[in-house]
């Protein structure tokens, strides 16, 4: 399927679409909420990319396929809802999508802003996790968190590259220790980001 460039509002996709491909929503400005139904199971790469507007996406309960890309530029998004019936996603309750049991962190909405703070569920932090949170201050990573994928999470935060936050995050892994906490904070361009891990590295 592929969305009018026109379309604008709430958009629900028709429930006989499987499959929804690659930039299917491709630059759709004035989309603000999509409901992806039941029969949906394959959502492709980048398929939501340029969405300015996009506020809230639900996901149906069969969608199985989710690339980190899907949501690319969609820096309005406040919102990823998910069915409860889905056997491979969920939200947490600040609207970001995790795995089923909330092991993996996979997007953080685009719009979330100030401080979010990563369940204490989640081990590992998928590849750009954070892509698009220009408006985010503070991220929270707690003692559960040993893995944080391709980058470390400044990287998506604020286009910076750094190996290493304040020494406790190494060769893009957390390794934990009790009762210790380091803060970092950096100044960038368009933002100010404060990392504070629960860890430090042995």
């Amino acid at each position: 399927m592929v969305c009018p460039r026109g379309k604008q509002g709430e958009t629900t996709i028709a429930d006989s679409t499987e499959t929804i491909g690659s930039y299917a929503f491709y630059d759709c400005d004035n989309v603000t909420e999509v409901t992806i139904p039941t029969s949906v199971t394959i959502i492709g790469s980048s398929a939501f990319c340029g969405c300015d507007d996009l506020i809230t996406i639900h996901l149906g309960k069969k969608v199985a396929t989710f690339p980190y890309s899907a949501l690319s530029g969609c820096d309005s998004l406040r919102n990823i809802q998910v069915s409860a019936d889905n056997p491979y996603f969920s939200n947490d309750a600040n609207g970001a999508l995790l795995n089923k049991d909330q092991t993996l962190l996979i997007r953080v909405p685009g719009g979330i802003e100030g401080q979010y703070q990563i369940p204490k569920t989640v081990a590992k932090i998928g590849t750009s996790a954070f892509s698009d949170c220009i408006a985010l201050s503070t991220v929270i990573i707690p003692d559960s968190v040993v893995s944080i994928d391709n980058a470390c999470i400044v990287s998506y935060l604020a286009g910076c590259i750094r190996n290493s936050i304040c020494n406790t995050i190494e060769h893009h892994s957390v390794r934990r220790s009790a009762h210790h906490v380091i803060s970092a904070v950096w100044t960038i361009p368009y933002v100010i980001v404060a990392v504070i891990c629960h860890t430090s590295v042995h």
